[in-house]
């Protein structure tokens, strides 16, 4: 069984990227992938992701400029190793930046999904 660990920066209602991951979530073989589910920071929309997988990690990690992040992603690569993920599929702007590096030191391979980002360079 492949052990995956979907993370993303915070779940902010069940938008585009949030109904991908949802409809993902309740279509995976679970008899080939075992899906546990890591965010940045905690929300009140975080549940209905969080019930179809099999765990949920919150990690604490403020904004990406805040003097605190890269202490708080260090967590990431223990979590990676310790759970023996072999893939980390992130999603949105700060997980896709900052976390492949941490969970590559943790030995999982990095699948990196960006959408929609005419949202984040239109001025």
């Amino acid at each position: 069984m492949i052990k995956l660990l979907y993370l993303l920066d915070a779940v902010d209602g069940i938008g585009g990227t949030e109904g991908q991951l949802l409809e993902l979530l309740e279509r995976l073989d679970r008899r080939r992938f075992e899906p546990h589910l890591g965010v940045f920071r905690a929300t009140a929309d975080l549940e209905p992701l969080a019930a179809l997988a099999s765990s949920v990690r919150v990690f604490g990690v403020p904004r990406l400029l805040h003097p605190m992040a890269a202490l708080k992603l260090i967590p990431v690569t223990s979590h990676v190793r310790r759970e023996a993920f072999q893939i980390v599929h992130v999603f949105m702007n700060a997980a896709s930046i900052a976390a492949p590096l941490f969970c590559r030191l943790g030995g999982a391979r990095v699948i990196g999904s960006r959408r929609d980002m005419g949202f984040w360079y239109t001025p």
